[in-house]
């Protein structure tokens, strides 16, 4: 259900951010899915509140990190690049989702 947010309607949190910084639909989804898993990575949120965790870093992190996985990506994070990060998050996703297939 449309909500008027900052003088104009919406459809959801993303769209209203699409509008209000000028990036396309799928960059604010991916902006406002990163911002939420930040209430539960509260490390993560910490280190990125400081500056010392690139956002690119940090949205990778936050696509597979649990909580309880956390500690173990940033320690990888720390020796890491961005797209190193990248490529190994996915690969865990990946293994993760064939494990848990039916």
């Amino acid at each position: 259900m449309p909500t008027k947010l900052g003088g104009q309607w919406v459809l959801s949190c993303a769209h209203w951010l699409s509008w209000r910084i000028g990036v396309g639909i799928e960059a604010a989804r991916e902006k406002v899915r990163v911002a939420r898993a930040l209430e539960l990575l509260t490390n993560v949120d910490a280190l990125f509140g400081r500056g010392e965790l690139s956002y690119s870093k940090v949205r990778a992190i936050t696509r597979v990190a649990t909580p309880e996985t956390e500690q173990h990506f940033l320690d990888v994070a720390a020796h890491a690049t961005a797209a190193q990060l990248e490529r190994l998050t996915g690969s865990y996703e990946r293994s993760v989702g064939l494990c848990t297939s039916p």
